[in-house]
C-alpha cells in the first residue's frame, strides 16, 4: 500500500510517548510536560515505566528524556513510556495564529485519530546517519513494505519476540498475519540526512528488529526510537492538537508529510473537499458532519452519497435510488 498523499509545511522535532518489551515498573512523582521555551517541567501524577538494563531516572535525567540525542548516549535502548499522552497536562489549546498548514496537518492527524479512536497510538523517530547506501525516502519505502511482510510467527523465527510472549504482544492475532501498520509520517531535515516522525496505529514492533532492519536497509543508520501510548486514545482532538504543537511550528526543518491509505481510506482529503464544497464552506457545520461519517455514518448531500472509512468515498446518486443510507 503506498502513501495517500504528501504536503508540506513546517515542522519542529517531536517529544513523543513506547512499550517496552520486558517492562520494570518505575514510580515516579514525575509528569513530563514541555515549556514554550522548550524546556521540561513535573508535577505529581505520571509513572513512568522502563525496559530491563536501562539506567535509573534522577531529577538531572529526566529534562532529556525525550532528546534523542541524550537517550543514545546513554543507553542503547531507545524504548520507552508514558502512562497517558491523552492526560491534561500535555494539552495544547488550539491558536488561532496557526497557519494554513498547521490547520491542514491538525485535520489530518485529528481524522486519522478519530477513524481509530480507542486504538493505542505508537510514535516511530528514525533517524540517519553518513554514507548511507540509500537515501531516506527509498529507506522508507523498503522499511515500511518489511514491516508489512512481517508476522508474529517470523519474529519469533528470528528470535525478536519469544514464544511465551507471542499472546501477550500479539493477542488473537493469528501467527501468520501480516502486521498492522497504519501511519502519517513527516520528514525533517534534521540530522545527518534528514528524521523521520511516523505515528501509527497497528502492531506491536521489537525496536531491536526495528534498529537491526533500519541499519541493514540503510547501511549505516540504526538509531531508532519507538514510543507508545500506554492507553488507547480517549481524546482525538486533545492528542491532535499535541501532535500539532510538537511537529509543526514556525522553524524550518519540515520539508513534507504523507500518510498511508488506511490512516483514514484511500482519497479522504479530497471527500473533505467536496463535503466543504457542499455546505458552501461552512467549517462548523463541515467539521460536524465529517466526525459523524469518520464515526461510521453514511451522509445525503443534495445528490451525493458520503460513504464512511474504510471506503471512504463519494458517490453521484441517480434519481430513484433507494436505500442509499446506512
Amino acid at each position: 500500500m503506498d502513501d495517500g498523499a504528501e504536503a508540506r509545511g513546517n515542522l519542529a522535532p517531536s517529544m513523543a510517548p513506547v512499550p517496552p518489551q520486558s517492562p520494570v515498573p518505575h514510580t515516579s512523582n514525575k509528569t513530563i510536560t514541555r515549556s514554550e521555551g522548550g524546556t521540561l517541567s513535573y508535577n505529581n501524577k505520571a509513572v513512568l515505566e522502563r525496559p530491563f538494563g536501562a539506567l535509573p531516572l534522577s531529577s538531572n535525567s529526566l529534562p532529556n528524556l525525550f532528546d534523542l540525542s541524550s537517550l543514545v548516549s546513554r543507553s542503547p535502548s531507545l524504548d520507552c513510556f508514558v502512562q497517558n499522552c491523552t492526560r491534561d497536562e500535555i494539552d495544547q489549546p488550539p491558536t488561532t495564529t496557526w497557519t494554513k498548514q498547521q490547520r491542514r496537518a491538525y485535520h489530518r492527524i485529528l481524522s486519522g485519530l478519530r477513524v481509530h479512536k480507542s486504538e493505542l497510538l505508537r510514535f516511530l523517530t528514525l533517524t540517519t546517519a553518513e554514507n548511507m547506501q540509500r537515501d531516506l525516502r527509498t529507506s522508507w519505502r523498503v522499511l515500511k513494505e518489511r514491516i508489512r511482510r512481517l508476522t508474529p510467527l517470523r519474529l519469533i523465527k528470528m528470535g525478536y519476540v519469544k514464544p511465551n510472549d507471542v499472546r501477550k504482544y500479539y493477542p488473537n492475532k493469528p501467527l501468520n498475519q501480516p502486521l498492522k501498520f497504519e501511519y502519517i509520517k513527516v520528514e525533517t531535515d534534521e540530522g545527518v540526512e534528514g528524521v523521520l516522525h511516523v505515528l501509527y496505529f497497528g502492531d506491536y514492533i521489537p525496536q531491536k528488529w526495528l534498529s537491526d532492519a533500519w541499519k541493514e536497509i540503510t547501511g549505516s543508520a540504526y538509531i531508532v526510537d519507538i514510543r507508545a501510548c500506554k492507553d488507547p486514545v480517549k481524546s482525538p482532538k486533545r492528542l491532535a492538537r499535541y501532535c500539532v504543537a510538537q511537529y509543526v511550528s514556525g522553524q524550518s526543518a519540515f520539508i513534507r508529510y504523507s500518510w498511508s491509505w488506511g490512516w483514514v481510506g484511500k482519497g479522504f482529503v479530497k471527500v473533505w473537499k467536496t463535503l466543504l464544497k457542499e455546505l458552501n464552506y461552512d467549517i462548523k457545520k463541515a467539521i460536524a458532519l465529517w466526525e459523524k461519517l469518520l464515526s461510521g455514518e453514511s451522509l445525503i448531500l443534495g445528490s451525493k452519497l458520503f460513504k464512511p472509512p474504510p471506503e471512504i468515498e463519494v458517490v453521484e446518486l441517480k434519481q430513484g435510488d433507494l436505500n442509499v443510507g446506512g
